[in-house]
């Protein structure tokens, strides 16, 4: 294959720039998508998924809670684990203990903000299927 016939090709997914004479390639970084500047420890979505995990730990036998738990940070493991033991504690000493607890996750969660995903900043028509994705809504 000819070397600019390649060039244009991958030109079209990533930015390039190709130097003939040294047949160098140089990838130019491009965000795709929006910036989510909310860092996640304060984002509504991670933290209610993360309740959702806590629920499910508090479902479960002590000794498996672990086994619901999808997470790659040792420190949001534990978390889930220590939240879900809070839960579970609360449901054996009572409806009021659990509305206390449940009230306490609730005021936590007041405090993260809700940043929408792209599929929530498409323009209805685009979500309905006239328009191919997000990215031709932008143009």
């Amino acid at each position: 294959r000819n070397t600019s016939q390649c060039g244009a090709c991958w030109s079209r997914i990533f930015p390039v720039h190709v130097e003939e004479k040294d047949q160098v390639v140089e990838m130019l970084k491009q965000p795709f998508g929006y910036r989510i500047e909310v860092e996640p420890t304060h984002q509504g979505r991670t933290y209610f998924d993360r309740f959702i995990s806590i629920v499910k730990v508090a479902l479960m036998e002590e000794n498996a809670a672990h086994e619901v738990i999808f997470a790659n940070s040792a420190d949001v493991k534990n978390d889930i684990l220590k939240g879900g033991a809070r839960l579970r504690k609360a449901t054996q000493m009572g409806p009021d203990v659990l509305a206390a607890e449940l009230k306490f996750f609730t005021e936590q969660l007041e405090t993260k903000t809700f940043v929408p995903v792209a599929w929530e900043l498409t323009p209805e028509p685009v979500r309905m299927g006239s328009m191919p994705t997000f990215e031709a809504a932008q143009r």
